[in-house]
Order: C-alpha cells, then structure tokens, then sequence
C-alpha cells in the first residue's frame, strides 16, 4: 500500500483571498498562509515583501502541519552563523561572552558553569528596571498580552534548509531564558513555533542521572522547509546571567510523509452557536449599531484597539476608516511588539497616521533590505519635527543617511535609542543638531566614535541619562571630563566594556552631584588605582544607588570602607572579579550599608561559600556568588 502524500493546495485567486494579503493579520484567528505563500511564488522579490503576510502565530493556520507526518531522512545541525543578538555581555568584535560562541556544537555542555567562550546575556532579574536608566516602555497599554515584547532575541542561521522538528538549548548557567521560537521560511514569512505561554515541553531523563539535560522542545511542523531561527528570551525572571553554550536542531531533510487521519464531523455545537449569534443580529437590527455612532464617540472606542485591530477596523466602512487613520490615535506608536510583521507595507501603513507622532519605537527588524529603509525612512521623515522619543534598537533597516536625516530634523528629541544597532557608516558630526536630549542610548555600536559622541553629549548640556555599555575603545577620560564640565544634571551614567579608564578620571565627576547610577565595570587599567579618588565621587555624590564595579582589580578592602561610610542609600553594588577584597570588606559594607538589596561578589577568590551562607542567614541583602568553574570531568 502506497503512503499517502499530501499534495500542494491549488492557486486560488478572488476577490476574498486578495484581501487576506492584507498585513495584519489576527494572532486569534486561522492564518491561511499557505495558500498565500503558493500564490505569490509567482511573483517577484520585492512584490512578496509588499503583499505577502509576515508571519503565523496560531496553530491552527495553513503554514502548519496539523495532521501526523514522518520523514525518511532526519538531521541534527548546530548554529552555522549567528546573525544578530540584541543583548550580551560582550563588546562588539570581542569573543568572550558574545553571540559568535553560539556557532557549532557545545563546548563545555553538560558541564555546567560560566564559561566566557559562551552566549551570556548581560542582565538578570529586575534589578535593572529599579534604578533611574531604566526606560518606560511605551505604547503597551492595548497590545494582545501574545505580542507583548520579551527582553532580547537570538537570530541565527543553520546550514541545511529542514523541516523543523525539535530545538535542544544547551544551557550553562540559570536556565529559563529561552520564551518563544520562531523561523523564517523562503517567503519570509515567520513562522511561532514555540511558544513557553502555550506550549508545553517534557522533561526527558538522562541517560547518567548525575548530568544535566539540554533543553528540549518539540516544535510545530511546517510545510515548508527553514533555515533562519530567531529565539526571543527573558532575562527578568532569572537569578543570574544566563548562559548558553549552542543550540542544536533537529529536522526532515525530506518532504514530510503525511498521514491521513479520520474524518472528523461537523461541530454540531459551532453551529448552533452560529444560529444564536444570527438570532441576536436580527434582534438588534431594530437597536443602534455601532456604525451609527458619531465619529467622537467611536474615536473614544478605538483609542482602546491595538493596531492591528485598527487596521481591520479601517476596512470595515468609510467612517470607519476615518476614525481609525485619524493621527491622534498615534501620538504613541510602538511597533516592536509586531516585529515579526515587517516589511515596507507596514511601515508605509505607520507613515500615513504617524503626523503627529510623539513617542516611536521601531526596534527589533531583522531584514535590512533597502527598500525597508527607504520606507523607514518616509515614516520617520513624517514624524520628526514632532517627535520626543524614538527608539531604534537592533533595526537592521538603520542606516547612517537616516541617522543623519533624523538628528539634524528632530530639534524636540528628548529620548534617542539606538542600542544595537548593524555597522552603519555615519559622519563624526552628525549629532550637532540635537539639543533637547535628556536620555541617550547607545549601546553596543561598535561605529560610535569618540568625536561623535562628545559632540552629541557638548550640545546637550541637560542630559540625564547616558548609556554606551559595549562600545569599542572610546576615550572615557574625555568623555568624563566633558560630562563633568558641561552636563551636571547626570542622574546615570553606564559604561560597561566601553573604554580604558583610570581611577583620577573619576574626579572629573565630581560636579555632577545628581548622579545616582554608576555601572563602569570592566574599563579600568590595572596600574595607579587610588582610593581618594573614589572616595571624592562618592562624597560628592550622597545619592548614589547602585555602583557597578566588576573587573576593578586593585580595588583594596580601603574602597569598600569608602563605600560603606558614603554611600547609606546604595542598593546595588557589583564587585565581580575584584580578587583584592577580603570577607572582612564584604561584611563591613553589609553591615553599614542598611538599603543594600542587591550584591554581585562572583568571582571573588578571596570569598568562601560559607561566608556567603553566614552573611544570608544574617542580612536581607540578595548575595550572588557564583563560585570558579570546574568540569564535571575534573
């Protein structure tokens, strides 16, 4: 008896169907997507990227297989190339702790540890979101709780094209990270497979009960083969660092073997509420409908749709569709939460409402192709007179032309975000036009200079907020220098892996006496340390609550003694890595430092585990502690 194959679904063309190319598409609702994904194969690239959905979320749509399958020939491959992270801890070009480890088989896996030639994301917990860096995400108020955004995301490249099966996480250090799975196919479409709110995965026994299990999920099964994995992960729910050493996936090299099942009968009970829903229709067609509203009344009801609702709300009638393109509805626009939908539509669809936009967030697009750009661009060109707050995180659409249009046309900008962004060529000088900047984000861009910085900083003399965590080898003694002559309203300042730094450079900030967040971990040199210079920021700046100072090698158990007698509201405090500091130090700043809720001691080799299990017993304070790695093969 012959198998049975589930052939291609014919080309169905109508007038029905052309309007389901439309972009927006209900999570909730069936997605047919593969009738879709077959008509526009007959098109050309850039046709496919205008019309075509974007993505498939609910399980019951075309793009999945809903029926049993087998294939003939399965593989398990590891990440070829890793195309993008949004969050690590690791400077852009270097090895230790970034994205590039995630490439080939695990290397320490199922030992278990922090390991520096691993993935590590560079935040955990909450912590983040307490101090004053930590930026208000707008525009959440009515989007699906399906779309709202996780904290970072993984986009890589396998080498086969496979019809997926199952992903195996080869998680190191505080697990949990990974929320959902998505892959693009061909017709860039992407594609949830996975997703932690919804679905369920299985623990699986290992074979030796004293080793670790990878984590494992099945993943939906499509009809189309993939190759391109983007995996959103949460840091907030985590007590520490999370580390991944590869990622591992599993797939059908062939066309799936489809196997028929029994036919099902008709859903007597979904008939019989579509006769009750026809009766109460009929009943209220003696009643006002909601099309009869006036306009200010359905304006009032639409502020509380989310856009894609907006969307369809806007092909139902004319005055429909003028109460929902009207640009008040968009003075907030974040469209980070539909990542996945991108393309030149969407975006030519925001330019069109987007006038009077105040606040925009367009982070998170992993396609730079150039006519993205162009229609990136439009939107922004529409909006910029009037913007306050923009974000650009990890946009690949972001080129240097459009950073230059946007900082020499947006004189009201108060918030620029463009954390993580892909190489982007742009002149030293391009940042003299902006002025008004209170909050500025820009890290881990490896093509920030030190010139461009400064004058972005010298004409902004109210700035409050300043982060260039992970940018390459910028001169932090200019720059602090400059901040503390010209802008002594900082209340944060993050600089993580950003530069080199010397302890006298912390005297330039001495006159910016607001600042309340210091993170300078891992910058300075390892020679002419001097307590009296710590010790003047600190006095000069009683309201210090949290001071980050991993990697700070010659600190002396003298600057914890500073710490503990400056600093009475310090609630975080990191030492990681500073191997001169004693148990004794340690203790004397739990002792004094009352409002201490969060303290980082890894690394320390002078730090016992059971000085770590005393000091729980005795004070509230959150103690990270993790200990030197040792495999499990000794």
């Amino acid at each position: 008896r012959q198998p049975f194959v589930k052939q291609a679904p014919p080309v169905l063309i109508n007038s029905s169907s052309v309007a389901s190319l439309f972009l927006f598409i209900d999570p909730a609702k069936t997605f047919t997507g593969y009738k879709q994904v077959s008509y526009c194969r007959t098109m050309s690239n850039s046709s496919v990227r205008s019309c075509a959905p974007t993505y498939a979320m609910s399980p019951n749509s075309d793009l999945f297989v809903k029926v049993a399958t087998f294939h003939k020939t399965k593989i398990e491959q590891y990440v070829m190339s890793v195309i993008k992270v949004s969050d690590q801890y690791a400077s852009t070009g270097s090895i230790t702790y970034a994205g590039f480890n995630l490439v080939g088989r695990p290397t320490h896996f199922p030992n278990m540890g922090d390991f520096s030639d691993t993935y590590l994301m560079s935040r955990y917990g909450n912590w983040w979101e307490q101090m004053p860096s930590a930026a208000e995400e707008f525009g959440l108020k009515n989007v699906p709780d399906n779309l709202r955004p996780c904290d970072s995301f993984v986009l890589c490249r396998f080498e086969n094209s496979v019809y997926p099966l199952q992903l195996k996480v080869y998680e190191t250090l505080s697990g949990g990270a990974v929320q959902k799975v998505w892959m693009r196919t061909a017709m860039h479409v992407w594609a949830l497979l996975w997703d932690r709110a919804v679905d369920v995965f299985e623990y699986i026994n290992s074979i030796d009960p004293a080793l670790p299990n990878p984590f494992t999920i099945n993943l939906r099964q499509l009809h189309e083969p993939v190759e391109i994995l983007m995996v959103e992960l949460n840091y907030r729910d985590l007590d520490y660092h999370a580390g991944i050493d590869g990622i591992m996936l599993k797939g059908g090299t062939d066309f799936p073997v489809y196997i028929p099942t029994n036919f099902s009968p008709p859903n007597t009970q979904q008939s019989k509420q579509h006769k009750d829903r026809n009766q109460i229709m009929q009943q209220n067609n003696l009643s006002t409908t909601i099309d009869q509203l006036p306009e200010e009344l359905l304006f009032g009801v639409f502020q509380h749709l989310d856009l894609m609702s907006l969307a369809r709300a806007a092909q139902v009638c004319h005055k429909f569709q003028r109460v929902a393109e009207d640009s008040r509805l968009y003075f907030v626009l974040n469209l980070r939460p539909y990542w996945m939908m991108t393309s030149p539509k969407f975006y030519h669809w925001a330019s069109k409402r987007a006038s009077l936009c105040r606040k925009l967030n367009v982070s998170w697009n992993p396609d730079g192709e150039d006519l993205l750009t162009i229609k990136l661009i439009q939107l922004l060109k529409t909006c910029c007179k009037t913007l306050t707050h923009l974000r650009l995180g990890c946009n690949a659409a972001v080129t240097g032309h459009l950073l230059e249009m946007v900082m020499q046309n947006s004189p009201q900008l108060q918030e620029l975000s463009i954390d993580g962004c892909w190489a982007v060529d742009i002149s030293p000088d391009s940042g003299g036009m902006l002025t008004n900047l209170v909050r500025l984000n820009m890290t881990g861009n490896d093509w920030l200079n030190t010139p461009m910085l400064l004058e972005i900083v010298a004409n902004n003399p109210h700035l409050e907020h300043l982060n260039i965590n992970f940018c390459n080898n910028l001169a932090l003694q200019q720059l602090f220098e400059l901040l503390g002559s010209n802008n002594r309203q900082l209340i944060s300042l993050n600089a993580v892996k950003a530069g080199k730094l010397t302890s006298e450079a912390l005297c330039y900030l001495v006159a910016c006496t607001k600042l309340q967040e210091i993170d300078i971990g891992w910058t300075f040199q390892e020679l002419n340390w001097q307590t009296d210079h710590l010790c003047s920021l600190l006095i000069a700046c009683p309201g210090i609550r949290k001071l980050f100072l991993s990697a700070t090698r010659d600190l002396q158990d003298s600057d914890l003694f500073t710490i503990a007698g400056a600093c009475s509201k310090i609630e975080q405090l990191s030492l990681v890595g500073c191997n001169n500091i004693s148990a004794s130090g340690i203790q004397h700043v739990l002792e004094h430092c009352k409002k201490l809720k969060l303290l980082d001691i890894s690394h320390c080799q002078s730090v016992e585990h059971e000085h770590v299990l005393a000091w729980q017993n005795i004070y509230a304070t959150e103690i990270k502690h993790i200990e030197p790695t040792h495999d499990i093969d000794g």
